[in-house]
């Protein structure tokens, strides 16, 4: 009797602290969205890929990312706690900045926002981070070069040549929405960062696919930023489930 009486306490102990794991929830990187442009250089010095960072003042990105995430958490733990934090923390942002790439950027975030975060009683952080990598990304057959990119944004390639297999006839232009972040785990009760899991994504658009002539414009403004914020929305969400089951 004893025995089962110990047990049944280990097993409520157990429950107990599973349910009292909370997380606060932050996203870091909606602030823009870069747009990234191969062009022919044949003969010249200039670099074959043009840069541009478009600011994004609305946080449309960060609100559906930090529902994505809500719901990835509750996928993998559906008694937390989960307290989703809107605000933006210019410590934290330029923390990311200068960290950017480096295998400490997690950590280094982590650490900037020590003593910072509101008193929401969570007991873990998650952050969603920009991650910049060379990650390729995939089109029919094979894969793009599109060198370094990071957070989210559009690559743009309208001289690369597509086609659906070696019969179909070849048609040029290539876009994609991709998604490049870290998702990281944070105890808050030692501020160390406990897991993390990085994410390349992108959903291509082929001139080889589309009736449109050129790919880029086989989506309006809206749609672009629709079909990126979906790309982002569920990447994250599955990141979530992942990350948190992984603990």
């Amino acid at each position: 009797m004893k025995l089962l009486v110990a047990a049944a306490l280990i097993l409520a102990s157990g429950a107990a602290g599973a349910a009292e794991r909370a997380y606060a929830v932050m996203s870091l990187i909606g602030d823009g969205v870069m747009l990234v442009q191969h062009r022919p250089t044949a003969g010249s010095s200039l670099s074959d890929r043009t840069r541009q960072f478009v600011p994004f003042d609305e946080r449309i990105f960060d609100r559906g990312a930090l529902r994505a995430m809500q719901a990835g958490i509750h996928h993998a733990d559906p008694d937390a706690k989960v307290i989703l934090l809107a605000g933006r923390d210019a410590q934290a942002l330029a923390a990311e900045k200068d960290g950017l790439g480096q295998p400490t950027l997690a950590q280094s975030v982590a650490d900037a926002l020590r003593g910072r975060l509101p008193q929401v009683g969570a007991t873990h952080l998650v952050l969603l981070l920009k991650a910049r990598d060379a990650a390729p990304l995939p089109r029919t057959g094979g894969n793009v070069d599109a060198g370094e990119l990071e957070g989210i944004g559009f690559y743009v390639d309208p001289t690369l040549v597509t086609r659906l297999d070696e019969a179909s006839p070849a048609a040029l232009g290539y876009f994609a929405p991709y998604a490049y972040f870290t998702l990281a785990l944070v105890d808050l009760a030692t501020g160390k960062v406990v897991a993390q899991k990085r994410v390349h994504a992108a959903n291509p658009y082929e001139a080889a696919r589309s009736n449109a002539l050129r790919p880029w414009e086989s989506l309006g403004p809206d749609e672009k930023v629709r079909a990126l914020q979906a790309l982002l929305d569920d990447q994250a969400e599955s990141a979530a489930t992942a990350l948190v089951g992984s603990r």
